[in-house]
């Protein structure tokens, strides 16, 4: 938590430093940038929870299709173990004929 509050007081303190020295320039230039950070901030905060909603949704599907495809083997797995070679070899010739 530290590491996080320390990088974004550091990153707030370089934006700030930055705007001052654009105001200095060119007061354009410095309400350019803080109009940026302002869209950048507010569609960040506006984003993050439909992402957070995407994420977990994705995270969720994924999960479903694996335990699917895991099932899907270990039945193959199963009817190869207790079916007998001549059954095997019945099923083959039907499915070629």
């Amino acid at each position: 938590m530290q590491i996080t509050i320390g990088s974004f007081v550091s990153c707030a303190l370089a934006l700030g430093i930055g705007i001052y020295f654009l105001w200095q320039v060119n007061i354009n230039f410095a309400l350019l940038m803080f109009t940026w950070l302002a869209l950048f901030v507010l569609s960040s905060l506006f984003l993050a929870e439909r992402i957070t909603y995407l994420a977990d949704a994705w995270s969720k599907l994924g999960s479903s299709i694996t335990g699917k495809m895991l099932d899907v083997f270990s039945n193959i797995m199963f009817v190869r173990l207790f079916i007998s070679t001549y059954q095997a070899k019945l099923s083959l010739r039907s499915t070629n004929n």
